[in-house]
């Protein structure tokens, strides 16, 4: 009983309602509404739930940002390990230089040279003996904020479809 009270109740409202959107209709355009009929449906909307959700995961642009820094920190974690790991360098230098004829001259003519050139290559290779665990702890850090850059991901994609949902019900209704 006190149910179907509460739905008697609802249904007053409702035509009361309907009784006040009658009369602004006709205080804003002058007369009563007359074969009112729905508005069609707006093009573009997904049929079912779950393709509203697939479409905002994939176009969320929060997301596609939280997704985007989790392989940043992907990549920040890969830098810090390759700390503890050797480095190779490579070098090479040349160079060229002309006197233009201002080195004195030998007793035999054209036996100075008047023109050189030098030419320099290395290799250089470095490796880590002992850090003090700097390296580890900066891993480490990096596997930290990796984690937590994960965790956003999760997070915003639960909030997307959470508001998806909530608006496709919202629509529906």
């Amino acid at each position: 009983q006190s149910r179907l009270a509460l739905g008697q109740g609802d249904l007053r409202t409702a035509q009361s309602n309907l009784i006040a959107a009658r009369e602004r209709y006709i205080q804003l355009v002058g007369k009563a509404p007359e074969n009112l009929q729905a508005p069609p449906p707006l093009p573009g909307l997904p049929r079912p739930v779950v393709d509203a959700v697939t479409t905002a995961t994939k176009n969320n642009p929060d997301l596609i940002a939280a997704q985007e820094n989790a392989d940043a920190a992907g990549f920040d974690t890969a830098a810090a390990g390759a700390a503890r790991l050797p480095k190779l360098s490579l070098f090479a230098n040349g160079g060229a230089t002309d006197y233009l004829g201002t080195l004195g001259s030998s007793l035999i003519p054209g036996t100075t040279q008047q023109f050189q050139t030098t030419a320099q290559a290395g290799a250089q290779i470095t490796i880590p003996l002992y850090q003090g665990g700097k390296p580890a702890a900066q891993e480490r850090q990096a596997q930290s904020r990796e984690s937590q850059a994960i965790e956003q991901v999760v997070a915003t994609e639960r909030s997307v479809v959470e508001q998806v949902r909530a608006a496709y019900a919202a629509w529906q209704a």
